[in-house]
């Protein structure tokens, strides 16, 4: 498997490089984890109610984007994915020159207390570099949370706190959790955010230094990895190892 020329996803970007631009110790653990996947052939499963809610609430979004900021127009979800070498991406929309990634906040709490993120910052230059522009948006949606997945929260709520669905204090809280994640009788401005993003020639700079610094990173775990299980297969085939003065070499266990 060769490393040099690994395509990062556009999402994936923020977790390759730290805010100072430089690879942090966390941004090694994510490459690790990306690394075991890919020599594995499996994908390390993220799942949570966010991100389920965010996988329904898509094309809500899109609504939402043709109700405000494009009314009277029509605003489709782009199905193009553009790779250039370094990274690859499919932008959610892409309209007047501007690309857009559309998410959707989990309730109101973490609505108005959104600001943009790292991560979120770099998948946006990622999308405005692979399509070649200079501008790209953020917009951020609160949009209801789907039925089966506040009824599933309703009934956690439920066997953790209450007796009972009828006593008077569920229904109280019930009644509470359904307005935290039922929005569509807000005003329009109210339900959403944007944050307008550019990209600098320096920004690009940057992407390449990173892209080519997790790619090093990459070839060596890769180097390790195969280092490691050489010498488990002399291991297994004593003949290939003879006593000498100093330590055996990964050289010497090569040997045909």
């Amino acid at each position: 498997m060769d490393f040099n020329t690994y395509t990062f996803r556009s999402h994936q970007f923020g977790k390759i490089v730290g805010a100072s631009g430089k690879m942090t110790d966390g941004n090694k653990t994510y490459l690790r984890e990306l690394y075991a996947g890919a020599v594995n052939k499996v994908r390390k499963e993220v799942t949570s109610k966010y991100f389920e809610k965010g996988l329904f609430e898509e094309e809500s979004g899109i609504t939402l984007l043709n109700q405000t900021i494009y009314k009277g127009q029509l605003v489709v979800k782009n199905t193009e994915r553009l790779n250039n070498g370094f990274v690859q991406g499919e932008c959610d929309v892409i309209k007047d020159g501007i690309v857009y990634d559309i998410k959707n906040a989990w309730d109101v709490f973490t609505f108005e207390n959104s600001s943009l993120s790292h991560e979120y910052k770099w998948q946006l230059k990622c999308y405005m570099w692979l399509w070649q522009v200079d501008k790209a948006r953020l917009f951020y949606c609160l949009n209801n949370t789907p039925d089966h997945i506040f009824e599933s929260e309703a009934r956690k709520m439920l066997w953790n706190n209450f007796v009972s669905e009828d006593s008077p204090e569920y229904i109280e809280a019930y009644n509470n959790l359904k307005a935290k994640h039922t929005h569509d009788l807000k005003p329009l401005e109210e339900r959403f955010k944007v944050w307008d993003i550019s990209l600098e020639n320096s920004d690009i700079d940057k992407m390449k230094e990173a892209v080519n610094n997790a790619r090093t990173y990459l070839c060596e775990l890769h180097k390790e990895r195969e280092e490691r299980l050489a010498y488990n297969r002399s291991l297994m085939n004593p003949s290939k190892l003879t006593l000498h003065d100093g330590p055996i070499t990964i050289h010497e266990i090569l040997k045909p």
